[in-house]
């Protein structure tokens, strides 16, 4: 479970850094990529809809944060209690160490 856990946080995290690599400030963002621009975007509108890629980048961006962040606290939460095995041994924290 911890794997396939992790299998996913990465796999989101290397799309949520791509996503946002592709994101512009001007406001051409992900339509631009493709040669597009929001005031003259040619078939971008029909493809997209009115308000061209950026609605959707925006979608998949939430959605792309939602997931590592729910990633992020359930491996947190597995490490925390014990549920993982570090070099082949199941030790979960203690307090009370002498």
């Amino acid at each position: 479970m911890y794997t396939l856990v992790q299998g996913i946080h990465v796999v989101a995290a290397i799309l949520l850094i791509m996503i946002v690599l592709f994101q512009s400030e001007e406001g051409s963002g992900f339509s631009g990529a493709f040669g597009a621009s929001m005031s003259g975007g040619g078939n971008s509108g029909k493809m997209f809809g009115k308000k061209g890629a950026a609605g959707v980048v925006v979608r998949f961006t939430a959605i792309l944060v939602s997931i590592f962040l729910l990633t992020s606290f359930s491996l947190t939460y597995m490490v925390s209690k014990g549920l993982v095995e570090v070099d082949g041994v199941r030790a979960p924290i203690s307090s009370n160490q002498n």
